[in-house]
């Protein structure tokens, strides 16, 4: 069923059809979560809170369309608050070494990880706007129309905050003697996108 009928079918008040839903977004809506909050069980509290929200004010969703960009900006919002309240801010886990498994090379591997943790530390200890940005623009693949639209704020103020948030990781990694992803060319959105993945789960 395509999207947009499903979600004109929840906004009846139909509880299956909602989770069918809930069931397309759920997973990776638990990954932005964890990554922006980095607490698993408080991950886990904003997306309940975010689909029971969800719930109650789908009927006010004019353009089911906009169904991604509306339920992420919930999402995103919880995320900020529950971030603040528990503050958590300081305490965010880190993980060094990851296993990625795409070489068969042993020696190309180990770099792979360290490379890769390197580049997941870097993201992780952004603050919660500039690591929400790289989440959504890397892990979730958003436009910067759509980020716009999920934060609230101007497609600017997305850029600024992107251009921020590469510039501090390219130190960061310059600083633990890597190269740049700079130098991934075309394949920077990939990479950084499967840097993040794999610590999403």
């Amino acid at each position: 069923m395509e999207e947009i009928n499903l979600i004109k079918i929840c906004q009846s008040g139909h509880i299956a059809a909602f989770e069918l839903l809930l069931k397309r977004y759920e997973h990776k809506a638990m990954q932005t979560a964890y990554l922006i909050t980095r607490q698993r069980e408080l991950a886990e509290d904003i997306v309940q809170e975010a689909f029971i929200q969800c719930y109650n004010q789908l009927h006010t969703l004019r353009q089911p369309e906009y169904f991604r960009t509306w339920f992420y900006r919930i999402l995103i919002r919880l995320s900020y608050k529950m971030v603040k309240k528990e503050k958590w801010k300081s305490f965010f886990l880190q993980k060094s070494v990851l296993d990625i498994g795409y070489t068969p090379q042993f020696d190309q591997k180990v770099m792979a990880k360290e490379m890769y943790g390197a580049l997941y530390d870097s993201v992780n200890n952004l603050s919660e706007k500039l690591r929400a940005v790289v989440v959504l623009y890397y892990f979730n693949e958003m436009t910067t129309k759509e980020m716009a639209d999920v934060l609230a704020i101007s497609e600017g103020t997305v850029k600024s905050r992107l251009h921020h948030a590469r510039k501090r990781i390219h130190e960061t990694l310059l600083d633990k003697g890597y190269v740049s992803w700079e130098a991934l060319g075309g394949g920077e959105q990939a990479y950084v996108g499967n840097a993040i993945a794999e610590n999403a789960d």
